[in-house]
């Protein structure tokens, strides 16, 4: 459950960070974590 709250943590991130290409963020968090 700890990874979950981490991608949690990194979805939010990625909310405040809009000048980093979301899509491109969030395949990296796949390819991380393929378990979501």
């Amino acid at each position: 459950m700890l990874y979950k709250y981490k991608a949690l943590d990194i979805c939010k991130e990625v909310v405040v960070y809009r000048d980093i290409p979301r899509i491109e963020f969030v395949t990296r968090i796949n390819n991380n974590y393929p378990n979501i």
